[in-house]
C-alpha cells in the first residue's frame, strides 16, 4: 500500500493524475481536494468505480483513516490495479496542510423545491433511462451518470446547473463530475428519489396504457 505525502499529491494533480475520494457523501459534502470523484466506499463501491473513472491512467484514493486496509483489498481483489496511491492521512492532513479545497453546494429535498419555484437552472436526471422515462420532475433533463462526463464537454460552464439521481451518493457523484470539468454553478440534491418526488415539485409520471379489452 503506497501512501502519498499531500505535498506529492499536489505534484502529481497538477501532472494530471485523477483522484477518487471514497469517504461518505456527508464528509464529501463538507470539502474535498480539488477534482475528486465522489465514489463512497459502500456496496456500490466497484460497479461505480467502473462507471466513472477511466482504466487508462493511474488513481489516487482519498480514504477514511479507518478503512485503508479494506478499501486497498477491494480494490486489489476486483482487479483494479490503476492505483498510484492513498493520501497520508486522508483529507484532514491535507486540509491542515492549508493546499487548496473545493466545495460542493448540497441541498436537501426541502430546499430544492423552494429554489424549484423561484429560481433558474438546468435540472439533471442522472437515473437510468428506464427509471427517467417511468416518472421524474418535470423539466428535468437526462442523462445517465455513467454517461454524465462524456456530455459536460457540451453544456455551458456559465449555466446554474441541479442535479439529482436515486440516492444522496449519486447527486454527489454527479456533482463531482460537473465541478472536476470546470463547473462552479452546480448544487447537488442530496436526497432520496422518494423524498424528491414527495417534496411537491411538479413531477411526471408515465401513464399506463390501456388493457386491451378481450
Amino acid at each position: 500500500m503506497n501512501f502519498l505525502e499531500s505535498d506529492t499529491v499536489a505534484k502529481l494533480l497538477q501532472e494530471g493524475y485523477g483522484i477518487v475520494d471514497t469517504r461518505n457523501a456527508e464528509s464529501f459534502g463538507m470539502g474535498f481536494i480539488e477534482g475528486a470523484v465522489s465514489i463512497p466506499f459502500n456496496e456500490q463501491f466497484i460497479n461505480r468505480l467502473n462507471d466513472l473513472v477511466s482504466d487508462d491512467s493511474e488513481w489516487i484514493f482519498v480514504v477514511s483513516e479507518d478503512e485503508y486496509a479494506d478499501v486497498f483489498r477491494t480494490l486489489k481483489s476486483s482487479g483494479f490495479g490503476n492505483i498510484k496511491g492513498f493520501v497520508n492521512g486522508s483529507f484532514e492532513t491535507w486540509q491542515n496542510s492549508g493546499l487548496p479545497v473545493d466545495v460542493l453546494i448540497a441541498i436537501e429535498a426541502d430546499e430544492f423545491a423552494a429554489d424549484y419555484r423561484f429560481d433558474e437552472f438546468y435540472l439533471i436526471d442522472v437515473r437510468s433511462k428506464t427509471e427517467f422515462d417511468a416518472e421524474h420532475a418535470e423539466d428535468a433533463e437526462h442523462i445517465a451518470l455513467n454517461d454524465l462526463e462524456n456530455f459536460l464537454i457540451d453544456l455551458d460552464t456559465n449555466e446554474s446547473y441541479y442535479v439529482y439521481g436515486n440516492t444522496p451518493e449519486d447527486a454527489l457523484a454527479a456533482g463531482s463530475l460537473f465541478k472536476r470539468t470546470g463547473f462552479q454553478r452546480v448544487r447537488a440534491v442530496a436526497a432520496s428519489i422518494d423524498s424528491i418526488r414527495q417534496s411537491g415539485i411538479p413531477w411526471y409520471v408515465q401513464r399506463k396504457k390501456d388493457t386491451p379489452a378481450k
